[in-house]
């Protein structure tokens, strides 16, 4: 399943994405307004 987080590089787009991450069978697409800081790619990629 394809699941889009609007507003994913806010404090409840991240806190969601890193939840759904845990499941294994879920495609995730984030969608933010500003671009996330260099180390996020280390840690939530989306």
């Amino acid at each position: 399943m394809r699941i889009v987080v609007v507003g994913a590089s806010g404090n409840a787009g991240t806190a969601l994405l890193r939840r759904l991450r845990r499941e294994s069978d879920l495609e995730l697409v984030g969608v933010a307004r500003r671009l996330p800081g260099p180390d996020a790619g280390q840690t939530d990629p989306y």
